[in-house]
């Protein structure tokens, strides 16, 4: 009776293969989502720092804003204490991304997003394209603003 029961349980050649077939494929899969975990980690770090820096400029937290610029930025794309004065007068009411573009090399981005806001002392609301600029520094592993803050008070 065992040998019966051992039988019906028992894989032939041809099932040993498919079960050998369905294991490689799986090992092969695996291995494939482990390829590039560095390609993932950036577009990753990219997709929070874009989340984080638009919630910054959304509630107005122009001063939380610059911790995303590049630190070596060109000094004419560093806000002065004045623009800092005037991101103050602003209350953001829309925020809108465009999708992503890529940039001249695999670690740099561009996304334009229309950010209207409203001076509360003119009491105008207006709109700008914001062109940003982002690189991907890969010993830090983050991504940097390059292009500056909005320029809404030089328009």
């Amino acid at each position: 009776m065992n040998s019966i029961s051992a039988n019906k349980h028992s894989l032939n050649p041809a099932g040993i293969r498919l079960l050998l077939l369905a294991f490689l494929a799986l090992v092969a899969v695996q291995g494939l989502s482990g390829c590039g975990p560095s390609k993932s980690k950036r577009k990753m770090a990219l997709d929070d720092t874009l989340s984080h820096y638009a919630t910054a400029i959304r509630w107005g937290d122009f001063a939380g804003a610059r911790r995303f610029l590049d630190p070596n930025i060109a000094p004419d794309k560093r806000p002065t204490r004045l623009d800092m004065e005037r991101y103050k007068n602003l209350r953001i009411s829309a925020y809108q991304p465009q999708p992503i573009q890529p940039g001249s090399d695999p670690n740099r981005i561009i996304q334009n997003v229309r950010i209207s806001f409203y001076n509360r002392y003119t009491n105008r609301e207006r709109s700008i394209l914001d062109r940003q600029e982002w690189r991907y520094d890969a010993e830090q592993k983050r991504w940097y603003l390059t292009s500056g803050l909005p320029r809404v008070t030089h328009q």
